[in-house]
């Protein structure tokens, strides 16, 4: 970020802190309506035929790309649609569009059913229906952490049951809330290169154990937990020399704190010259060679909206070993994963976590650390259950089954 970036944000938060009011928030907003005001065809007529996403095309964050994926997934399933770009002027051009969804973008959309990915939630007065889409974490607290969600829009959609189970625990009787399965794309496996070529890049020795964590230090240390990974994989391997834990991050320079509290757990746990961090900014091809290279997957988040580092790696045949709470918890199950045993714990004042974390799974490491030894001890017990995880994700995120949840949608 530029150092007027920064100014300009740090005079927005002083702002905000003096007065309470959210100008950032409130900048947004006007552009977010302004953009869809303008998207209205002149005729006025709206089709009930396709999808209409609005949402900040080609920005470096998780909605980006999950709008491009949606927009992506739409067009193999033979579904019409429109990406409009939501992205505020200052912004605006710093990141170009990812070519797969080029030709989709477009300043019109003609279609009734309006889908808006992240943004801040607002009044819209508009002849669309205006469907929110909601990544929440934790079973609790999405009333403190999006406190407008359910004003001015026709409804809510949601990736998988955990999210649409916490919307309607604090939903109206008459707000709909809708499903679609979330539009993954299945990677290409001919494209990956192979095992020992990817961990040559990245210092990672040929015959290492290795298990993988990918996460961004700006979604919250809190809640992607790599500090209770820390603790199990210590627990786990500190006698066996062969095995290393190799962390990808992503937003090291913008969190450097945060970043520090995990290069000092690892020292504090003696497992430094086992441990690999990989800070570099990687493609998303690289990223899933990268993946397809390690032997184990483990994420011991505290919440999870969906869990796309799970998804991509079981889409890899890579074994999952995941705490069962959250929305990783629609595709890993028994049969599809290692499911870590958890406690819930509620929000309190003394907790030092954020007040929409209103519960939370605390994994168990020590079951972690045991899970993690045996799939080292038995090769062949993490071959199978990948394996069937493997074929679940092919069949369950099936562009045939994407189809039909739209569809479906489209016709409510």
């Amino acid at each position: 970020m530029s150092l007027l970036g920064n100014l300009r944000g740090s005079i927005l938060a002083g702002a905000r802190r003096l007065t309470g009011f959210d100008f950032y928030a409130a900048l947004t907003r006007a552009w977010e309506r302004r953009v869809i005001g303008r998207s209205i065809p002149r005729s006025g007529v709206l089709s009930s035929d396709g999808v209409g996403l609005f949402f900040e095309v080609g920005q470096p964050h998780s909605i980006s790309k999950v709008g491009c994926d949606f927009a992506r997934k739409l067009a193999a399933a033979g579904i019409e649609c429109s990406a409009c770009d939501t992205t505020p002027p200052p912004r605006r051009g710093q990141f170009s569009a990812p070519q797969a969804i080029e030709g989709l973008c477009s300043a019109l959309s003609p279609f009734k059913k309006a889908i808006v990915l992240g943004g801040p939630d607002q009044l819209l007065d508009t002849p669309y229906d205006i469907y929110r889409e909601v990544f929440f974490e934790f079973g609790k607290g999405i009333e403190k952490w999006r406190p407008q969600l359910f004003h001015g829009t026709d409804g809510i959609l949601v990736f998988s049951d955990f999210c649409r189970k916490a919307v309607s625990s604090v939903a109206s009787s008459h707000t709909r809330i809708f499903k679609i399965r979330y539009p993954f794309i299945l990677p290409s496996l001919p494209g990956i290169l192979g095992k020992n070529a990817a961990r040559r890049r990245f210092g990672i020795p040929e015959r290492a154990f290795s298990i993988f964590f990918n996460f961004s230090y700006g979604s919250s240390l809190e809640r992607k937990n790599p500090e209770g990974l820390v603790s199990a994989f210590a627990k786990a391997f500190q006698g066996v020399p062969a095995a290393r834990l190799v962390f990808k991050t992503m937003a090291a320079e913008s969190h450097p704190e945060l970043a520090v509290i995990l290069h000092r757990s690892v020292e504090e746990h003696g497992i430094a010259d086992k441990t690999v961090f990989i800070d570099t900014l990687l493609s998303e091809q690289e990223v899933l060679e990268l993946t397809a290279s390690m032997d184990v997957y483990a994420s011991l988040h505290r919440g999870e909206g969906l869990g796309l580092g799970m998804l991509e790696a079981m889409s890899l045949g890579v074994p999952v070993v995941a705490t069962g709470y959250g929305g990783n918890t629609d595709f890993c199950s028994e049969e599809t994963a290692f499911l870590v045993p958890f406690e819930l714990e509620d929000w309190r004042d003394d907790c030092g976590f954020p007040q929409h974390m209103g519960e939370w799974a605390e994994a168990d490491v020590d079951a972690a650390a045991t899970i993690l030894k045996a799939i080292f001890d038995n090769p062949q017990l993490g071959r199978q259950r990948s394996q069937r995880g493997q074929e679940f994700v092919r069949k369950f995120f099936s562009v045939e089954n994407f189809r039909s949840d739209v569809l479906a949608f489209l016709e409510k």
